[in-house]
């Protein structure tokens, strides 16, 4: 099997658009996970404000395991798409 570069662009971009397009999880009244199918991006809302020492960015956690997993599973899915498009394709313009 081949990689695909260009499909591995769009499963990339597929897969930063579900953390923004889709609809999130809330766990345990603190918690909000994004990411389709499975989360890797969590985003925790404290009760205290942010003071000047700390950043928005020490509320954010990233799960590069499931996201590199997102982004496989999406590749798989478009490749397999292309792959039967093209058998199709090909038997059409064989008749």
């Amino acid at each position: 099997m081949f990689f695909y570069r260009k499909t591995f662009y769009c499963s990339l971009i597929i897969t930063i658009l579900t953390a923004i397009a889709l609809p999130y999880s809330y766990n345990m009244g603190h918690k909000y996970e994004f990411g389709y199918p499975f989360a890797f991006l969590t985003i925790y809302d404290n009760a205290p404000p942010i003071s000047e020492v700390k950043i928005l960015l020490m509320r954010i956690s990233i799960d590069l395991l499931m996201f590199v997993i997102n982004v496989m599973l999406i590749y798989v899915v478009l490749y397999s798409i292309s792959l039967l498009y093209m058998k199709i394709w090909n038997k059409k313009n064989a008749n």
